[in-house]
């Protein structure tokens, strides 16, 4: 019994660990699609005014990245941010010019003929237009190797996305208004009131969200600096036994040609020295007989 609650128990500290952990990412998941959902309010402005600012805030930032990539020789991504930059700029002023007229139109006359739906259709055309381009974007991020400027490009789909928003809640808002007659309006211009495709728009988050999360890792960790690292460790790992042979191979082979070069000088010079000393005698002793006699 006590082993099987002492086994028990780890199970059930990974389990809760697990738990902690998928509650953890779903915590940040929901957090980032709200920051792409989170537009500006429009505080002591209209939302046309602020719509206005932050895209073509977009418009500078994607054309500074085109200039940049082209001086590198990237001319290909240049072209394609560029062509994004000036769709987003021709988009921004129909958008804020729609936005505006929407806003201004007067309570009664919304009261009696509805909103303005001539406006309201073109800012649904333009949503669709919108997800063309941010998709596009996306796919122009993989293009461009500078980390700084795949900063700069998340950013811009982040306020391209708080935007879309922005343009939504304007839709949804408007043409949810009561009117005595509105439907006599959206009969004249062929308004046709159908909810916006929250899957697709779901969608569209999620692949956001993604390429996002790609770029930070990027960022975070950049490639060069992972590859610099195997690369270090390999040439340090080859020196090192290389050396080793190298120099154990040299001394062990230099090591017996001295022993055998010193025990050859050895005997020679003992040859030397004793055949001249045995000379010296004989001749010593040759002498000693002359004496004598």
């Amino acid at each position: 019994m006590f082993a099987f609650v002492s086994i028990s128990s780890p199970l059930a500290y990974a389990k809760n660990d697990n738990a902690k952990s998928n509650q953890a990412s779903q915590g940040v998941k929901k957090e980032k699609k709200a920051k792409l959902k989170n537009f500006e309010k429009a505080a002591g402005k209209t939302n046309a005014q602020v719509h206005k600012e932050q895209t073509g805030a977009v418009v500078k930032n994607l054309k500074k990245v085109a200039a940049e990539e082209k001086m590198i020789g990237n001319v290909e991504t240049s072209k394609q941010i560029e062509q994004i930059a000036s769709s987003q700029e021709q988009a921004q002023e129909e958008n804020a010019k729609a936005i505006e007229k929407i806003e201004k139109k007067s309570k009664v006359r919304t009261f009696l003929f509805g909103t303005d739906y001539k406006n309201l259709g073109q800012l649904r055309s333009n949503l669709v237009h919108n997800r063309n381009e941010i998709r596009k974007l996306t796919r122009t991020m993989g293009m461009v190797s500078d980390e700084a400027e795949k900063a700069t490009l998340q950013e811009q789909l982040t306020t391209l996305m708080q935007e879309r928003e922005r343009i939504k809640t304007v839709i949804s808002t408007d043409e949810n208004k009561f009117s005595l007659l509105g439907w006599v309006a959206r009969f004249l211009t062929n308004y046709k009131q159908t909810p916006i495709n929250e899957e697709e728009e779901e969608q569209l988050e999620d692949e956001i969200e993604n390429v996002i999360d790609n770029s930070m890792e990027g960022i975070v960790e950049n490639p060069e600096d992972v590859d610099a690292g195997p690369e270090m460790e390999t040439v340090d790992a080859g020196a090192e036994p290389t050396a080793g042979p190298e120099m154990e191979t040299v001394d062990a082979g230099a090591e017996p040609t001295a022993g055998a070069e010193d025990v050859d000088a050895g005997p020679e010079m003992e040859t030397v020295s004793e055949g001249t000393e045995n000379e010296g005698v004989l001749e010593d002793d040759i002498d000693v007989v002359d004496d004598v006699e």
